[in-house]
């Protein structure tokens, strides 16, 4: 399986240690040039992702050609588009996005997408954790990734951690 990160997932995923995740689900994981050109900078400058790598079984590619179609959707940053034209390109089976705007040109673009939520999901149901809540929790205390109480209440139900 191939697929394609956004800075946002790798990012917050090393940010809290689940990033081997990703290869254990998805084996090949590629990012553009802008994808790692802004995980570098966020690491350099940001206190929340000071001192992050990048991981490296990382795929780097070459300079992306951003097809029209990409160019077109509303609202996406350089690494969103980058990432969104790079999946295309390769046909990648997934591209791993959380920013509402990238979701949106994913399926614009037919294009499967997964966020963090999706990814621990998938996780939990693959055995590679036990629990999606701690998880989550670590995201929220730990990385202080923003996520709703809406979208909280609806992971935990579908990962069955409800009362």
């Amino acid at each position: 399986m191939v697929v394609v990160a956004d800075t946002s997932v790798l990012l917050n995923l090393c940010r809290v240690r689940l990033e081997h995740l990703l290869p254990q689900l998805f084996g090949e994981v590629w990012i553009p040039p802008m994808v790692e050109y802004e995980f570098k900078r966020l690491s350099a400058v940001h206190p929340r992702f000071s001192g992050l790598l990048l991981p490296t079984w990382v795929k780097l590619s070459d300079a992306v050609n951003v097809p029209p179609e990409v160019s077109a959707c509303p609202d996406l940053d350089p690494g969103e588009t980058e990432a969104l034209a790079l999946a295309l390109s390769l046909h990648a089976d997934f591209v791993l996005v959380d920013d509402l705007a990238a979701r949106q040109a994913a399926r614009h673009l037919l294009q499967r997408s997964t966020g963090i939520g999706g990814i621990l999901l998938l996780a939990k149901g693959s055995g590679l954790i036990s629990a999606v809540g701690p998880c989550l929790e670590r995201l929220q205390k730990e990385g202080r990734f923003y996520m709703s109480k809406t979208f909280q209440a609806e992971m935990l139900r579908l990962a069955g951690e409800t009362p």
